[in-house]
């Protein structure tokens, strides 16, 4: 997501979650991944970055690099199931950190 500002009177009907409004003008931009998490907003598995998912409880360095690595090998992640394939990962891991994040790519209206 990229920051866009456009006059009041043309605003979107529909935020995301995780969007910031400013009342001189509407500015939609990403709020930083350390807001979101402490805010309890799930954070994107399939946009963030390593140095992002090293912010999540249960993932380590490593882990986030392993996770980045299988996305960008065999594209998005479509549901937590999908985590297992990365090496470290099982059903309890996943547990731990499923608050955390988010496949909002996949969400189906």
């Amino acid at each position: 997501m990229s920051n866009r500002s456009v006059p009041f009177e043309t605003q979107p009907e529909k935020m995301e979650t995780g969007m910031r409004i400013e009342a001189n003008r509407f500015t939609s931009s990403p709020m930083n991944v350390r807001k979101r998490l402490v805010l309890g907003i799930p954070v994107d598995l399939n946009q963030a970055g390593a140095d992002e998912l090293v912010l999540i409880p249960g993932i380590s360095h490593s882990l986030a690099q392993r996770i980045v690595g299988v996305r960008e090998t065999r594209g998005s992640f479509r549901t937590l199931d999908d985590l297992m394939s990365v090496k470290g990962v099982g059903p309890a891991k996943i547990k731990r950190f499923q608050d955390y994040i988010d496949l909002s790519e996949f969400r189906t209206p």
